[in-house]
């Protein structure tokens, strides 16, 4: 092959390296935005019913409406929406790769939850269920995330339509209502008196959801209380149930020093009456068996009826045995 010949060949070899290498990263660079168009189509972490997550020329991240007006101010370092209302915030480059906690946003940029959360699920489309970040524990919130009760849960199951939340030893099942959101339907409480375990049921179904979370674990403790004065005898306990109005009389049926607790039932039912605009009340039951001095042993049932004070206190108002 002659110089002339050899010049031609590189030449087009030259032509065909071009081709195929333009032809290459044109591929590439269609597959890239194809798949980035479709990414930003689907992810609603990032675009949800209008609204949308965007970058300013500070690489910081704010909110806008399809009309491009700023929903959130470009503030923080990463956002992503939880729903169509609330995202989640990392205020450091720190919290958002290295999974430290995030806080919660609405969409007029006001921090609705601290940044002490490392998940928030959706329930229902009604609610929230948050994580903690340095603890294995859980705080439940309405669809406008307020704090459905003060309790924090330690752990939780889930169906299709109902939440079951366990704090200790005491579980709370919350209902998905359509129009109301969650309710509470059923709560199991346990309790300990002198190393006997006593399980408490409501017997109705009717007003559990009246009562919240925290106030039915605090009458639990308190209906503990009261069976340990009167195991105990200890009249100096009273006030902690009760107040002065109600002590000497609630006093006079726990304190006796002349009777021996023999046995307490394993099972305590509770029941709710409630009445329109009035606070509901509640009635406790459980059968004990006891010796008395003077009597000999016999079985008997201890009534107990507790109402919210003028302060919204649980105390103890009247206790009977029957």
């Amino acid at each position: 092959m002659n110089k002339h010949m050899r010049l031609f060949a590189g030449f087009l070899i030259s032509i065909f390296v071009l081709l195929v290498g333009g032809t290459i990263s044109f591929s590439v660079g269609i597959s890239k935005n194809s798949k980035g168009n479709q990414s930003d189509d689907l992810d609603t972490s990032i675009r949800i019913g209008g609204n949308e997550v965007f970058q300013d020329e500070n690489d910081l991240y704010g909110v806008r409406d399809e009309n491009e007006n700023t929903l959130v101010t470009a503030d923080w370092v990463k956002l992503r929406f939880l729903s169509a209302d609330y995202l989640a915030v990392f205020c450091t480059a720190e919290s958002a790769t290295d999974g430290e906690p995030f806080g919660v946003l609405d969409l007029n940029g006001n921090l609705v939850a601290p940044f002490v959360y490392q998940n928030v699920q959706v329930l229902f489309s009604t609610s929230f269920l948050a994580e903690f970040a340095d603890e294995e524990s859980y705080v439940l919130y309405d669809s406008n995330f307020q704090p459905i009760s003060a309790v924090v849960w330690d752990s939780y199951t889930l169906s299709e339509t109902a939440i079951t939340l366990i704090n200790e030893n005491d579980s709370f099942v919350y209902t998905n209502d359509e129009e109301k959101g969650l309710l509470l339907t059923d709560v199991r409480l346990q309790r300990s008196i002198n190393n006997t375990t006593i399980a408490i049921t409501q017997e109705m179904d009717t007003g559990v959801d009246s009562i919240s979370a925290d106030a039915w674990i605090y009458v639990a403790t308190q209906f503990q209380q009261m069976l340990n004065i009167m195991t105990n005898n200890d009249d100096a306990a009273v006030l902690e149930i009760t107040d002065e109005e109600n002590a000497d009389t609630i006093a006079s049926i726990l304190v006796r020093e002349n009777r021996t607790i023999l046995r307490i039932d394993r099972n305590a039912t509770v029941i709710v009456t409630t009445e329109e605009g009035k606070s509901p009340i509640l009635t406790w039951q459980i059968d004990m068996n006891i010796r008395l001095a003077d009597e000999g042993q016999k079985k008997q049932m201890l009534i107990a009826t507790m109402e919210q004070n003028q302060n919204e206190v649980w105390i103890v108002t009247d206790v009977q045995l029957q």
